[in-house]
């Protein structure tokens, strides 16, 4: 009965971790925050519900690779998943930086490889990832499990329906909002709406972290001197 309860819920379980650590991890972030300004402070990576995407997809590519290892050892999910947390982090921040031109300002002490890491949070993420196989996602999946099949799928369609809207909204919003940080005008009616819908105040309000960057290619990112490579190339050619 265990495996075919399993076999039912592969796609679904996923999307449901993602959507309860999205909401979890948002709170959190606004508690966190809250404290720390002394004021109630909106966090969200989506424009509407608190929902973290990076949260979110974090719990699903720890549940995937590690959702097997619940007897391992509690030192070996914790040093598996700082690794796994740090590769994450800078990935999720190049994604960032690549697809909208935006950053989350996560600036601290601890930071290493431009910013894009937190080694603090690498080593926090390691005791959450050890908790989260042993403790909660057993209980989740557990509970998942009990949820009538046919009431399961009709929310869980409604759901991912209105999911991906918001991601898909969210994505556009952030991308122009990039745009106006860099001075560029809007080109079509799409860009004016959401120029009107989401402009930069009310996105800075929901992402208080967001800051615009540069964005070098892969290539300037590596540790070579191209420029010195450019003329060794040149004066080889011309004598």
């Amino acid at each position: 009965m265990e495996k075919k309860v399993a076999k039912d819920l592969q796609f679904f379980q996923v999307f449901w971790v993602f959507m309860f650590a999205a909401f979890f991890g948002s709170l959190i972030q606004i508690l966190f925050n809250s404290v720390l300004q002394r004021r109630f402070v909106v966090c969200s990576g989506l424009v509407y519900g608190w929902f973290s995407v990076f949260w979110g997809l974090g719990a699903v590519i720890v549940t995937i690779f590690f959702h097997k290892m619940k007897e391992s050892r509690d030192f070996i999910l914790i040093i598996l998943g700082t690794f796994v947390c740090g590769i994450y982090q800078y990935l999720f921040h190049m994604m960032e930086e690549h697809l909208f031109e935006m950053r989350f300002d996560t600036t601290s002490q601890f930071d290493v490889l431009n910013g894009r890491v937190d080694m603090l949070f690498c080593i926090i993420g390691g005791v959450l990832v050890m908790f989260w196989v042993k403790d909660i996602y057993p209980v989740f999946s557990n509970i998942l499990g009990k949820v009538p099949a046919a009431m399961r799928n009709i929310v869980s369609i409604i759901l991912v329906l209105l999911m991906a809207a918001n991601l898909g909204l969210s994505g556009m919003a952030l991308h122009r909002m990039g745009e106006r940080y860099r001075n560029l005008p809007e080109q079509s009616a799409l860009d004016v709406f959401l120029d009107l819908q989401y402009p930069n105040e009310f996105l800075e309000a929901r992402l208080p972290n967001i800051r615009s960057v540069e964005v070098p290619t892969w290539m300037e990112e590596l540790p070579v001197d191209w420029n010195r490579i450019k003329e060794k190339a040149r004066d080889t050619i011309l004598n």
